[in-house]
């Protein structure tokens, strides 16, 4: 092996699935269920964490396969529940249940694995991200205590490097694999020769030469009606559903119809075409940002984290750039977050 043109060492990325969600954050939750007694949530501090979880379970788009459960079930949680709290419901979730120290702890590992995790900050703050992963190893051992310092989180000094040699986490991780075991199942008819049917499988599809033609008709604009609302810029056909390869926006469903474009937070109340040039067009009401949510260790917004109001007035915006986002209620507001899993 040792005469192969392959890194043995640095060709070997960390995967953060096992590494950071099933790895570190199940460490966490663990200790703040079962940990020492001067980490150790009281009954009351382990009911309002699942209370808070799943309160909000209709604010999370299609693109997550699970929706959040009661820690009580912590042992149950797949790799796709851990990243959710880390990345997304975590620092709404825990506000104000865990002690300030243990929170900004977590918090630190939320902001470095937020960065990793996107495809724009990973290549250029990957080594700000690994000063806040240091920062997080060391605080967790005065926290939880060196016996608690794992492989697992000695692991996390080393991610921010493989982000820089391999790129953001999701370009190595296991997700994508994990995600496809079910169709892998799907194509095996018997209990052996698993490797072998694998293989006739994937040839069969490349000597017909199969082409997903029926999911390139349904990218772009669906379902069109003509109930509004309307925009005085705007005109016929209206639709209620906009397909993109990695995501869906539509108005059918409340936790589907929040997009960002050219920096502004939105939430969509239609699609339509503009009469000034035809282009596909945005109809809705900007989130304008109030504040952070967090500022420390840093400043929630450079994440694109933000406590939004909504405005009543309905503004128009072309469908092009639009990337899907998250929101979630917080204390009669709302906060907005980018999809980081989501590329």
């Amino acid at each position: 092996m040792t005469e192969l043109p392959i890194d043995m060492v640095h060709g070997a990325p960390l995967d953060y699935m096992h590494l950071v969600c099933l790895g570190v954050m199940r460490k966490l939750l663990l200790l703040w269920l079962s940990g020492p007694l001067s980490v150790r949530l009281g009954p009351t501090g382990r009911n309002e964490i699942s209370q808070n979880n799943v309160a909000v379970e209709h604010n999370i788009p299609r693109e997550f396969a699970r929706k959040p459960r009661g820690i009580d079930v912590i042992d149950r949680w797949k790799a796709t529940e851990l990243r959710l709290f880390l990345l997304y419901t975590g620092p709404i979730v825990l506000e104000r249940v865990l002690p300030e120290p243990l929170f900004l702890n977590f918090l630190t590992l939320h902001c470095a694995i937020s960065i990793l995790a996107d495809d724009k900050l990973a290549c250029m703050e990957y080594a700000y991200a690994s000063s806040l992963l240091a920062h997080f190893v060391e605080m967790f051992a005065m926290l939880y205590g060196e016996e608690f310092v794992s492989y697992n989180v000695h692991g996390l000094l080393h991610l921010a490097n493989d982000v820089r040699r391999h790129g953001p986490l999701d370009a190595f991780s296991a997700f994508p694999f994990e995600n496809n075991m079910k169709a892998l199942k799907k194509q095996l008819k018997k209990p052996g020769g698993t490797l072998a049917q694998l293989y006739n499988r994937y040839c069969e599809r490349r000597l017909a030469d199969v082409k997903d033609e029926h999911a390139a008709k349904c990218l772009g604009l669906r379902n069109p009606h003509t109930r509004g609302p309307l925009h005085p810029l705007c005109m016929q056909p209206q639709y209620n559903t906009f397909v993109a390869p990695s995501f869906t926006l539509t108005t059918i469903t409340g936790s589907d119809c929040f997009c960002t474009i050219r920096g502004q937070s939105i939430e969509v109340k239609n699609f339509a075409t503009l009469c000034s040039s035809g282009e596909p067009c945005v109809i809705g009401h900007a989130l304008t940002m109030k504040r952070n949510l967090f500022t420390k260790p840093l400043q929630s917004s450079l994440l694109g984290v933000s406590v939004v109001s909504r405005e009543s007035e309905l503004k128009v915006w072309p469908l092009a750039g639009a990337r899907k986002i998250i929101c979630f209620p917080y204390r009669e507001e709302l906060v907005v977050m980018p999809l980081r899993h989501v590329h």
